[in-house]
């Protein structure tokens, strides 16, 4: 599958600095690749600003960080910071940008503001990742969560405010730590305890109530480096002056990853208490380097450790609170929180973040995107192709169910679905002869075995099927167990159809026929009837038009209908059209339509003034001798008409059941239908 992914929390080259931007998403992204998800690219936005004759230019690069293509662009910015304005270029860009993408993935609002135009204008679905920031624009931007297919946050103490505002997040995309930097557990000696902060040095890092606390505990035994640049860096080394702290806290500046991770694996206690914060990875990296974590209550780490148990979680700016904590970390036994702690963090490796990460994609890909993978794998009948419902139905009027179990999909039910005069119906699409459940089944599996696979799967559909008012649905004859039905209510009505088998030889064809037939076909031989393989989608409609014609019948489909039906099925290379013809004027047609094990007889016609010249008899010799000489079935999609079954069974065909379930939900509609039968009946 073909994801885009939509954010500009995501660094433009390999040379994007830490400080400028995280790369936990990289991390994430990096991982999809063993899920056989395809990241087509990242787009990363950027504001172009175009307000009170400010104005920065507009720009597009493309750079790759591990084979992943980082596209970065800049789209109008009106107001400055609030949202984005597409102009006429950007829709251009767009139509190229969603090609075979199966879902946007979005991180943070800007991304979701795009995803949400993409899925305005292209109906492409979208999830939506929220982060710490999106809390601010929650108010303004209800319609993008709305539409959104699901909603998921980066942390466990996100989705707690995210309630507060009635919105439900699905899940948790959380980030991990890769395991080679999980120390083997060690000890601490508590005598003297070491403390670490690394963080940006931001009013919200509360490093500041940090300094303040620990100022009040100088009879204890404790050091406290901070490591870390920003706008507090000033403030908190004339707190560390104020409070006479230089010989114990030291302000370490911005240090790469290696030096704070040497540092983390040198401290015994890791502190953070800030709010708001999404998530952390410093958290994990304290975790994995052997500290202790102190985090706040209801922000940041808060989910993924539990108070007094694996860590600690202070109240925000609560100095009361941090000072108790400490006062405990320093004057009790800490051993059993450091050894969850431990247990704890090899539940979060980055292996075990991409797995979750992948699998949340994987779980909001459409049921119709994994259908149309699995029918490339398996050996679906042409009428339940993706490809033939999008024809028959519409692309928007059907859907299927899929029973998946143990990550692979067994079974799937395609339907197509309607609304008129406010019922909610699924019934056969036009031209369509069976479609139903398709059921895959274990290997080596016994009879009683399989039919109770069949019912547990069966059983399965049925309970998930919408809320519809009638359902009538013809199986494909290889189904013959329809008892989860019965037991729900449905009814069954049994009919026919009529197949020559693969394994008949063609030689051996013509001495199953009815006498009348070879009679025809020899008359048709002598007269110089020849049949011819055409793409004139018109004549085969106007002959195809007088077999309804000669019996007063409106014809169920329109010439655009058949054209649009033939263009699909030819470049799926599942048809061909065949021409009788007599005299250069053309006397029968018929379309066939197949797939890996069956072609079969579509539609027909033959011009009623030329009936004695067997040119629909030489016709069907022919298709069916094209099936047999490429292996496949001959079906003639049956007709209960007893005249029709009396011909199809003139061709040694053999008669095959197949079953139409049906049941009407909507009592307003079984009176709808009793009345039109009692109708009919009268004027009979």
């Amino acid at each position: 599958m073909k994801i885009l992914i939509i954010t500009s929390l995501y660094p433009k080259d390999i040379n994007h600095s830490v400080k400028e931007t995280s790369w936990a998403v990289h991390e994430l992204v990096k991982g999809l690749q063993f899920y056989d998800i395809e990241v087509v690219k990242i787009l990363r936005p950027v504001p172009e600003i175009q307000w009170r004759n400010l104005k920065k230019k507009s720009l597009q690069f493309s750079n790759y960080i591990d084979e992943i293509r980082v596209e970065t662009k800049s789209f109008l910015n009106i107001p400055k910071g609030r949202s984005f304005f597409f102009r006429t270029k950007d829709i251009e860009y767009f139509q190229s940008l969603i090609d075979d993408v199966d879902l946007v993935v979005a991180h943070m609002s800007d991304g979701a503001m795009i995803a949400h135009k993409l899925y305005q204008l292209y109906k492409k679905p979208y999830i939506y990742i929220l982060h710490n920031s999106d809390l601010l624009k929650i108010d303004e931007h209800k319609k993008i969560l709305s539409d959104a297919k699901a909603i998921y946050s980066r942390s466990w103490a996100l989705n707690k405010q995210l309630l507060k505002k009635g919105i439900t997040s699905k899940g948790v995309v959380y980030s991990g730590i890769e395991k080679k930097l999980i120390l083997p557990y060690r000890e601490h000696n508590e005598k003297k305890l070491k403390i670490i902060s690394v963080n940006l040095l931001q009013k919200l890092k509360n490093i500041d109530i940090t300094i303040e606390v620990l100022s009040s505990l100088v009879n204890y035994s404790w050091e406290y480096n901070i490591i870390g640049d920003g706008e507090e860096f000033d403030y908190l080394e004339s707190l560390i002056k104020k409070y006479k702290l230089e010989n114990r806290v030291k302000l370490l500046g911005f240090k790469d990853r290696k030096f704070c991770i040497n540092e983390m694996r040198k401290s015994d206690i890791f502190v953070m208490p800030s709010s708001p914060e999404t998530f952390g990875l410093a958290y994990l990296e304290g975790m994995a380097s052997g500290c202790l974590v102190i985090g706040a209550k209801d922000w940041g780490i808060d989910g993924l450790i539990t108070n007094n148990e694996d860590g600690y979680l202070v109240k925000a700016r609560d100095k009361e609170d941090l000072k108790n904590t400490f006062i405990k970390i320093f004057t009790q036994n800490q051993s059993s929180i450091y050894k969850k702690s431990y247990k704890k963090i090899h539940q979060y490796t980055l292996e075990k973040a991409q797995k979750n990460y992948a699998q949340i994609i994987l779980d909001n890909i459409s049921n119709i995107e994994k259908y149309k993978k699995f029918c490339k794998n398996e050996n679906i009948p042409v009428f339940s192709q993706p490809w033939w419902l999008d024809t028959v139905c519409g692309e928007d009027n059907w859907d299927v169910l899929l029973y998946e179990k143990g990550g692979q999909i067994w079974a799937s039910f395609p339907y197509m679905i309607q609304s008129k005069y406010k019922f909610r119906t699924i019934s056969m699409p036009k031209l369509t002869q069976v479609m139903g459940p398709f059921i895959k089944y274990p290997k080596g599996q016994k009879y009683y075995k399989r039919l109770s696979w069949e019912n547990e799967i069966m059983n399965y559909f049925i309970d998930n099927l919408e809320n519809i008012d009638s359902f009538s649905q013809n199986f494909h004859h290889a189904i013959s167990n329809w008892l989860p039905f019965y037991w729900k209510g449905f009814s069954q009505t049994t009919r026919y159809t009529y197949v020559i088998d693969k394994s008949l030889d063609v030689e051996d064809l013509s001495k199953n026929f009815e006498t009348d037939i070879r009679r025809r076909r020899r008359k048709a031989d002598t007269l110089g009837v020849e049949v011819v393989e055409s793409d004139d989608i018109e004549t085969f409609y106007k002959i195809n038009k007088m077999t309804f014609d000669r019996q007063e019948m409106e014809i169920p489909y329109s010439l655009e209908f058949i054209k649009n039906l033939y263009s699909s099925c030819k470049k799926n290379d599942a048809c061909k059209i065949y021409f009788a013809q007599y005299e250069n004027e053309i006397i029968a047609v018929n379309f066939l339509l197949y797939d890996t094990n069956t072609v079969y007889y579509l539609m027909g016609g033959i011009n009623p003034e030329k009936r004695d010249l067997g040119g629909m008899d030489v016709i069907l010799y022919e298709s069916i001798k094209f099936a047999l000489e490429n292996g496949k079935d001959f079906d003639f999609e049956g007709s209960m008409i007893q005249s029709i079954e009396k011909y199809f069974r003139s061709f040694g065909a053999v008669q095959k059941s197949y079953m139409n379930i049906s049941k009407v939900n909507s009592k307003a509609l079984r009176f709808q239908t009793a009345l039109k039968d009692m109708v009919k009946a009268i004027v009979r």
